[in-house]
């Protein structure tokens, strides 16, 4: 499985809370050995493939709700983690 999908794999989680666990994710990479910036490419590209796929199914008329409030939760889960690796990478 490449970085990507296992970082996609990781942030489609299917609970939801209201602080988005960032912590988790930044220990597996750190436990791995992930480095920021691979993290940071990483988690974008799966950001906009969540992107994509939220504007695909948008567009259906029978799209669940719920289905639709899932995605959107993973779409600002993912810029998020994407905001948290910017900053060490900026740094």
């Amino acid at each position: 499985m490449s970085l990507i999908n296992t970082v996609k794999h990781r942030l489609c989680r299917f609970e939801m809370t209201s602080q988005y666990p960032v912590g988790e994710l930044v220990e597996w990479a750190e436990q791995v050995g992930y480095s920021p910036a691979d993290m940071l490419k990483a988690v974008a590209k799966a950001w906009l493939q969540l992107e994509a796929e939220l504007a695909a199914l948008q567009r259906l008329e029978n799209a669940s709700a719920a289905v639709l409030i899932q995605h959107e939760y993973w779409c600002v889960y993912a810029e998020q983690v994407c905001s948290f690796y910017r900053a060490l990478v900026d740094d």
